[in-house]
């Protein structure tokens, strides 16, 4: 779908997996014909789409489902999959083979 009315779409979700893994099933609709149809790459799609027109959007990640209509007058859309669970955690002193009971960990930093 290239050219001269085209325009190169980047399309981005934050709060997704890295390269290949645990990405977002993406599919766009032009009306009732599917014009894309793939995964996510870190988080980003880039397709080329008709300038100034209007399209539907179906992203599934996990257990999110976002169903949305873009009108390409941009070249970059962000949405946020916010996919925030507690985790336990039950750790052991590597030493003496105790429980940890309390304590703070930092996977990383925000």
């Amino acid at each position: 779908m290239k050219g001269v009315d085209s325009i190169g779409v980047k399309i981005i979700f934050n709060g997704v997996g890295y390269n290949d893994k645990y990405q977002v099933k993406v599919k766009i609709y032009d009306k009732d014909k599917i014009i894309y149809d793939g995964y996510s790459y870190n988080g980003v799609v880039n397709v080329f789409l008709k300038r100034n027109k209007g399209y539907r959007l179906y992203a599934s990640f996990l257990d999110y489902r976002i169903w949305i209509s873009i009108y390409t007058n941009s070249n970059e859309y962000i949405f946020s999959l916010n996919n925030r669970r507690t985790i336990t955690l039950f750790l052991k002193d590597y030493y003496y083979n105790l429980p940890i009971e309390r304590g703070v960990i930092v996977l990383w930093q925000r």
